[in-house]
């Protein structure tokens, strides 16, 4: 909730949702045939330590193949995943 001035945000609430959700729209994408369970590396939108944690246990993603940039730069919004994206691009190669 916000206006000009200021926001305010429940964030537990936005964290638990938030983690409901992508376990929803994972196992949609497992269901329609996708093969998420496999990536050599998952670049995701990191808010922060905790929500890349949660999300990583949550979904069975070995923290390792994530590459991470909100230690630097924190949560830089909607441009974490182009960004991160671009710190690994050329470690990614077509199979």
């Amino acid at each position: 909730m916000g206006d000009i001035d200021r926001g305010r945000t429940d964030t537990s609430a936005l964290l638990e949702h938030g983690l409901a959700l992508a376990r929803e729209a994972f196992g949609a994408a497992l269901e329609a045939g996708w093969e998420w369970e496999t990536c050599d590396r998952y670049v995701m939108h990191q808010v922060s330590a905790v929500h890349t944690r949660k999300l990583c246990e949550l979904l069975g993603v070995d923290m390792d193949l994530v590459p991470l940039t909100y230690p630097l730069f924190g949560n830089i919004g909607p441009a974490a995943v182009p960004y991160t994206l671009s710190t690994v691009a050329e470690e990614i190669v077509p199979r």
